[in-house]
């Protein structure tokens, strides 16, 4: 992983969840706002060149406007699937190949493992936040802290994971380098 490509994302881009959430609200996508902001993040993650980025803010929202525009021009290719009859029950090329589930479900296991490993109430605002996808302001009033706090512990949360991954990557990175060195083939002697 790239360190400072997620501590960019961190600091450029996450701030504006809360607005990104409310403005898919208004929109009447509140039942996707979780998915909708989770693929966002993920595009932006994919991205080479994020510090030619001048604008974080307008350029999350632009993601998640395309994310929209692809989902209503896939809804409209089911509609006329469906009003023609065509049976794709049994096509499923969206499938995902069960090494990735399997590498998802780690990774899964993986950051609730380092999640644990937080302070009690910073890891209790993690976890509402970012995986129940609650609201900053519902989060505070449920741990009975102030946003400015919710907000502080997002942050730090943040910056631990993104270096506990980092330091984790790197840890794996000189086992397989190590392990690749000790199964190469011996030369033979002439």
């Amino acid at each position: 992983m790239d360190s400072a490509k997620l501590e960019w994302i961190a600091t450029e881009v996450m701030p504006h969840e809360a607005q990104i959430r409310r403005w898919l609200r208004r929109g009447s996508f509140a039942q996707d706002e979780s998915d909708i902001v989770q693929e966002a993040y993920y595009r932006i993650w994919r991205l080479d060149g994020f510090k030619a980025i001048v604008s974080p803010k307008a350029y999350f929202f632009q993601v998640v406007r395309n994310i929209l525009l692809e989902r209503s021009r896939k809804m409209a290719v089911v509609d006329i699937i469906s009003m023609t009859g065509f049976d794709v029950a049994g096509i499923s090329s969206g499938d995902l190949g069960i090494d990735r589930v399997l590498a998802g479900r780690t990774t899964l296991s993986l950051v609730e493992a380092l999640i644990d490993e937080l302070p009690p109430r910073c890891a209790a605002v993690i976890r509402l936040r970012k995986i129940e996808g609650k609201p900053q302001r519902e989060t505070a009033s449920i741990l009975g802290v102030s946003e400015n706090v919710v907000e502080k512990d997002v942050a730090q949360a943040i910056r631990f994971l993104t270096r506990r991954l980092s330091e984790l990557e790197a840890d794996t990175h000189v086992a397989h380098e190590a392990a690749s060195q000790s199964v190469r083939p011996r030369r033979k002697r002439s």
